[in-house]
């Protein structure tokens, strides 16, 4: 990998980071629980990992034969496209007005958690 190529991977690494685990999965484990919101929750949670997994398997299979073998574009590629779902996701509330934090995981409101799942998996593709 050339250092552009390092530059670009770390930044999506902390990009990605950012994302998955502060603005993704601290508010799961922070904001106050409402009962019925459990569900909707682990359905947030589950479309972001599945995801991540349907993004790799998309690389291993259908990228060209450079990124198949060689593991660490594997690894960049990856780290973009969680990166840009990321971005995607947190910018979402900002277009539509429906917020993960504040519609999903907070209120439980399941029609939202349609909206952003589906979403979520929109810009994974």
């Amino acid at each position: 990998m050339s250092e552009d190529e390092v530059m670009v991977t770390i930044f999506c690494c902390l990009g990605a980071a950012g994302w998955w685990l502060i603005a993704g999965l601290a508010p799961l484990l922070s904001v106050r629980r409402n009962r019925s919101a459990g569900s909707l929750r682990a359905a947030a949670a589950g479309v972001a990992v599945f995801c991540l997994v349907l993004l790799f398997a998309i690389l291993v299979s259908w990228a060209s034969h450079d990124v198949r073998n060689a593991p660490q574009y594997l690894f960049q590629y990856t780290m973009m496209g969680a990166f840009v779902v990321g971005l995607c996701t947190f910018t979402f509330g900002s277009l539509l007005g429906i917020s993960f934090r504040d519609d999903i995981i907070e209120r439980g409101n399941p029609a939202a958690t349609w909206a952003g799942c589906g979403a979520m998996l929109g810009f994974t593709l």
